[in-house]
């Protein structure tokens, strides 16, 4: 599996070309970063960690060229993901990460006027709502988002 990964064609910014993969991008990077940066976390000593973060920045200007719910939601569950996958030793690498899903998370709130008052926090998509209180749990379980002051919105995308 990683050996399809890491031979993937690149776009012109250097991110994976993922369209063999899902016709979603968002989606497919969900299924692509957190396996390979598991692999170069446990198996590959962290070699292959300047190339994730290369990509890392690059899908973040994709991102935010492209904002809008359905991709905000699937980047920051793939996003949490690879979170989770990376090494908290290599800590410049960790944080850089931690602060872009912090940031993503609060642009989210803002733009799409997200709240705990709302039925699925304001998402017209159900499953969007539901992917995003994933992504939430997930960033809970590892610390990387306060708990006590994400909570009500988490509860309010399964409402």
């Amino acid at each position: 599996m990683i050996e399809k990964i890491k031979a993937l064609p690149r776009t012109q910014d250097g991110v994976f070309d993922l369209t063999s993969i899902d016709n979603n991008f968002y989606l497919a990077a969900g299924k692509v970063y957190p396996v390979y940066t598991a692999y170069e976390t446990n198996e590959n000593k962290k070699a292959g960690y300047p190339d994730i973060m290369l990509q890392m920045r690059a899908l973040e200007k994709k991102v935010e060229q492209e904002f809008t719910q359905a991709n905000a939601v699937l980047y920051l569950k793939a996003l949490v993901d690879t979170i989770a996958a990376i090494s908290p030793e290599i800590y410049e690498n960790y944080r850089e990460l931690i602060e872009i899903f912090r940031k993503k998370i609060k642009t989210a709130m803002e733009e799409f006027d997200l709240s705990a008052q709302k039925q699925y926090a304001g998402f017209a998509s159900k499953e969007d709502a539901e992917i995003l209180h994933g992504a939430l749990q997930t960033a809970f379980e590892k610390d990387v988002l306060l708990k006590e002051k994400y909570q009500a919105l988490s509860d309010a995308l399964v409402k």
